[in-house]
């Protein structure tokens, strides 16, 4: 076998594997994502928000050169799609509502909550219904609210006094 052939048949027998994986990856997905902007192998979209100061103006700038009301950008390995105009965000909210109910949970929120079990990291579910519920009936009626106005008028008039004076707060006053 001569040199250049065995080359050649070398260079096809690691691409076509190569090629077949990605063509395969793409059908295997289903999802027919946004229009975006080209991305770069590690840092995806990223360098399309640089050209800005502010990175939701490069979004509203990407959204009007695609002219699309939603825009799909990597940021990083993270893919996420941007709904550019009230409209999209409207209906987005409106269909995948219970999706955007649940808080993500980072390590951090993992490590310092006991399974998540309180109101703010709760899944939305039985249980963050009942407990809504029952932090509105017991810490938010009107009542209870009422019961802490003497000591909310204090503490503001403790800061009003303390910024007159031009001095720091006192110790324990709220900002």
């Amino acid at each position: 076998m001569e040199p250049l052939t065995y080359y050649v048949c070398l260079f096809l027998a690691l691409l076509l594997p190569l090629l077949l994986l990605k063509l395969k990856r793409r059908d295997d997905d289903g999802l027919r994502l946004p229009p975006g902007p080209w991305q770069l192998p590690v840092i995806g979209s990223l360098h399309h928000l640089f050209r800005s100061p502010l990175a939701h103006r490069a979004m509203a700038d990407i959204a009007r050169r695609l002219d699309a009301p939603l825009i799909y950008l990597k940021l990083g390995e993270v893919p996420t799609v941007v709904a550019s105009s009230p409209d999209a965000a409207r209906e987005i909210l409106k269909t995948h509502d219970v999706s955007f109910a649940t808080r993500p949970w980072s390590p951090t929120v993992k490590a310092a909550m006991a399974d998540g079990e309180g109101l703010v990291f709760a899944r939305y579910g039985a249980l963050w219904r009942q407990l809504r519920k029952i932090s509105i009936t017991e810490l938010l009626s009107t009542r209870r609210v009422q019961t802490f106005r003497g000591v909310r008028e204090e503490e503001v008039g403790r800061l009003v006094a303390a910024v007159a004076a031009g001095r720091p707060p006192p110790r324990g006053a709220s900002p």
